[in-house]
């Protein structure tokens, strides 16, 4: 038969009158029911596809499935059938013809109110708590496969790669035949969810997800993963959380807010378990909503009525015993008094919408004391540190915000520099054991001042300081969180302000970079954690210190087995003590990374960083890393992009950006970041070193000594960078000048040198047998930089080796 029918044509006692779509599980057309004179939509997979055994059993499924359900809100299954000849057999489903448009298509029109989309989504979450209770799981559920009636009636539609579970089809045995199988994905892709875009078994859970991203995308208008490619977008919705919806529609409630976040829930367990559960708070969200219509109407028109200015003259006293008249307009207009007085109401006394970005600039040190230097950073890092916790505020990152350290600025002017909508600014005098602190929060709209706070206290008082300064910034916002989340905002770490100074030094030296510095903040987090021994952020930084002074990545002058192992100990620790601390386990995570190679559990902890603190850009920056090295490279910069979303500014993530395209082998992309970075930062030692690299890679010899040699110039004293000048030497046919670098390493005699880096000077001189052989020393020092062996363009010329593959065997690369 054609692909398509006539018509007036007829199946069985269907006559066809128009075609109304094809996809993916066949054509359905409008036909009308001869025999009961009424029109229903005609799902017909023709025979010329019918012989695909695979397509054939999910569109006897979806018949199966849809009949199972009789409700209200899901489309009705009239027959299944066959018609034509027994050589060309046509096979239909008859269903209710819904008439009306979709959801994607009511989407398009414009914004969906919160009294509609309450109206309209309960609705949908009744249809799904139906199919779940016959054991019946969607897997398909999008805008497009929602209908709304000229009445408002919702009907679910389309159950073509519905699951029926084996308790509900026991009886059938052909049934586990119908299930997807494991390792397909089907779905539309950016309403799947994690486990169903990784091919994985689904269950009820899967369409709560997928109905957490119709929810999402109705209230904001957008997508909340959406990506350049299906590729991407799988990416984001394993890996990344979605912006808070506030950011992008300021009427949505915490409410909704809460319930798309348990329903977008990475983890199955974490979701709405069944839509029975979700249908409940959206009943009490639709209500709510409804209440809350009625009260702003109540009092909107209350405080229009004439009587209302009389009640703001001071109250009477009522005489005992008496029953006092009051007309209606004066009953409205009390009402809405009572009402603001207690703080009910935003929209009468000026702004009401919430300010989702912020950038916090480090207070300026005007003690006249350089000793001081460490509280003025260490209070606005602390401020930081507290707002990023709060899920619905994009906070601009230490390195950014520290790059207008020193300047004289107008915060409006750094506000739009960096796309926030208020910026906090303030001074810091530290007097003896007093302390003062001048404080402004400003509006980047329209720079006026939204908070102007003044602090004179003991330094005793510390602690208490910056959480009364937290408290300020967040309700000046006018952010809307719970009681849980303004906890996790102010929560005290620790009750000494002896220990959080010492924390604070700490954490000052740490910034520096430099060993020596290092050093001295590991003696400062001690003594933080003898002060106070339950300190979860003291042994963070400790952990992070450890992890500084034993990586190779970062140039670390210390051997990884004297103290990595301590990072971790460090690590685990903090987290014993505050299992929510996002920071120590993206410190956990990187020491399981690139000492223990303990692939599962270090990307476990960084999810766990990632969704506990979404502000702190050092678990995405480690992450992209370790994604890297397994060869998930769309994954990798995903991560990339997501901490340049967190620090823009920031020239480590930036170069980091440029080494993840090194690695992916897109040359260019990487040479045009390195020379962008190079504009502004014309002395930046990491970029001239890795644009050196980069060019390496790509055979360009002269260009890369030239890098390498400015960025030695720039960084004396660093193992890395003469190893990769060697190497570039010793690519370019300079044997000569490549020996000598091998010589100035052995001459560090007051640092550990990594045998990778000898490794990689005697690649380039093309003697593999000499560079597998420190490899494998340094995979006896458990050496971080042999993570990246498998993708690094130096390490091509031994990829061959039977000896390099066993490497990359042991370290768990394959």
């Amino acid at each position: 038969m054609n692909d398509s029918l006539a018509a007036g044509s007829a199946i069985a006692h269907y006559r066809i009158t128009s075609q109304l779509g094809v996809g993916g599980m066949g054509e359905v057309y409008l036909a009308m029911d001869t025999r009961l004179e009424r029109q229903v939509a005609l799902k017909i997979l023709p025979a010329s596809v019918a012989s695909d055994q695979t397509r054939f059993r999910r569109f006897v499924q979806e018949a199966k499935a849809a009949s199972a359900l009789n409700h209200a809100n899901v489309a009705t299954v009239y027959e299944i059938g066959q018609a034509g000849s027994a050589a060309e057999p046509i096979h239909f489903i008859a269903m209710e013809y819904v008439e009306g448009h979709t959801f994607k298509d009511r989407m398009a029109e414009g914004p969906v109110g919160m009294e509609e989309l309450t109206e309209l989504v309960v609705q949908v979450a009744d249809a799904l708590d139906e199919a779940h209770s016959k054991g019946v799981t969607h897997r398909d559920i999008k805008p497009a496969n929602i209908m709304i009636t000229p009445r408002g009636h919702v009907k679910v539609l389309d159950f073509g790669l519905a699951k029926v579970s084996k308790a509900e089809d026991a009886a059938n045995s052909a049934s586990a035949e119908t299930k997807t199988e494991s390792g397909m994905i089907m779905g539309t892709v950016d309403y799947m969810s994690p486990e169903q875009a990784m091919g994985r078994e689904v269950s009820h859970p899967s369409d709560v997800f997928s109905f957490g991203v119709v929810l999402y995308e109705m209230a904001t208008g957008r997508l909340p993963f959406k990506g350049n490619s299906a590729t991407e977008t799988i990416d984001r919705i394993t890996h990344l959380q979605p912006p808070p919806m506030a950011r992008f529609n300021d009427a949505v409630p915490d409410t909704l807010e809460r319930v798309v976040r348990k329903c977008l829930e990475k983890e199955v367990g974490r979701r709405y378990q069944t839509a029975r559960d979700l249908l409940i708070d959206l009943k009490n969200l639709k209500r709510d909503t409804q209440a809350s219509i009625i009260q702003s109407s109540i009092i909107q028109s209350s405080m229009m009525t004439p009587a209302a200015p009389a009640v703001t003259a001071p109250p009477l006293p009522v005489p005992p015993a008496k029953t006092v008249s009051l007309s209606m307009g004066t009953l409205g207009g009390l009402a809405a008094v009572l009402l603001l007085a207690a703080g009910g109401f935003y929209w009468y006394s000026g702004r009401t919408t919430s300010i989702g970005s912020i950038a916090v600039l480090p207070l300026v040190n005007a003690s006249g004391n350089p000793d001081a230097e460490y509280l003025s950073d260490g209070i606005s890092e602390s401020l930081i540190s507290s707002l990023s916790k709060l899920p619905r505020l994009r906070v601009m990152s230490r390195s950014t915000a520290f790059r207008y350290k020193g300047k004289d600025v107008d915060p409006q002017k750094v506000g739009d520099e960096l796309g926030v909508g208020a910026v906090f600014t303030g001074k810091l005098a530290q007097r003896g054991e007093n302390l003062r602190i001048q404080a402004e929060l400003v509006n980047v709209k329209d720079g006026s001042a939204l908070w102007n706070g003044q602090y004179e206290r003991p330094m005793s008082d510390l602690v208490t300081v910056q959480e009364e300064i937290t408290n300020e910034i967040s309700g000046k916002l006018r952010l809307k969180l719970t009681g849980d989340e303004k906890k996790a905002a102010t929560k005290r770490h620790t009750a000494s302000s002896e220990a959080l100074q010492a924390y604070q030094k700490g954490r000052f030296h740490w910034n520096k970079r430099a060993p020596q510095d290092t050093r001295r903040a590991v003696e400062l987090f001690e003594e933080a954690i003898r002060i106070d021994p339950n300190y979860a952020l003291a042994y963070s930084g400790l952990a992070d210190s450890y992890i500084a002074l034993g990586l190779g990545l970062l140039d670390g002058p210390s051997a990884p087995r004297d103290t990595i192992p301590r990072a971790k100990e460090a690590a685990s620790k903090a987290i014993s003590l505050d299992e929510n601390l996002g920071e120590a386990h993206a410190s956990l995570a990187l020491a399981e990374f690139f000492y223990d190679w303990n692939w599962v559990k270090a990307e476990d902890d960084y999810k766990r960083a990632i969704s506990l603190n979404p502000n702190y850009p050092e678990a995405p920056h480690t992450y992209s890393h370790f994604l890297m090295a397994r060869g998930r490279i769309v994954e990798s910069l995903a991560m990339s992009q997501r901490c340049l979303e967190i620090a823009p500014s920031d020239v480590i993530l930036r170069v980091h950006l440029g080494w993840h395209y090194q690695n992916a082998r897109q040359y260019d992309k990487a040479v045009a970041e390195y020379k962008r970075i190079l504009e502004s930062e014309p002395n930046s030692a990491l970029t001239h070193r890795y644009l050196g690299i980069t060019y390496a890679s790509r055979k360009m010899y002269a260009e890369a000594i030239s890098e390498l040699k400015r960025a030695v110039s720039l960084a004396p004293g660093s193992a890395a960078l003469l190893s990769e000048l060697g190497y570039a030497y010793a690519a370019s046919g300079s044997s000569a000048e490549a020996r000598l670098m091998i010589e100035d390493l052995k001459k560090m005699t007051q640092r550990y040198v990594s045998p990778f880096y000898f490794a990689l000077v005697n690649a380039g001189l093309g003697d593999r047998t000499a560079a597998l052989d420190w490899l494998e020393k340094a995979y006896a020092d458990r050496s971080d930089l042999l993570v990246n062996i498998n993708v690094d363009p130096l390490f091509d010329g031994l990829r061959a080796e039977p000896r390099f593959k066993e490497l990359v065997k042991k370290i768990g690369l394959t």
